[in-house]
């Protein structure tokens, strides 16, 4: 476990090797999301909408989309 543990920390961490707490927080937020798919709890609208958010979320973060496409992507109806 240890081995692991090792291996997988300088995914955590900036170049300084202090931990990254925006790396730490998406990683988080794809445990839980991951937990709500695999484990079947997503049976009601909210849940989805809050499996939706998770993912926003992640992707916010880690920078892969930004404010301005999510705004774009609710408003392009209007």
């Amino acid at each position: 476990m240890l081995k692991l543990i090792n291996w997988l920390r300088p995914s955590f961490q900036d170049n300084d090797g202090t931990a990254s707490y925006r790396r730490l927080t998406a990683f988080f937020l794809v445990m839980i999301d991951a937990y709500i798919v695999l484990a079947g709890k997503i049976t009601t609208g909210l849940m989805l909408n809050v499996h939706y958010s998770l993912l926003a979320a992640f992707l916010l973060i880690t920078g892969i989309i930004t404010t301005q496409n999510v705004l774009q992507f609710l408003n392009k109806d209007k």
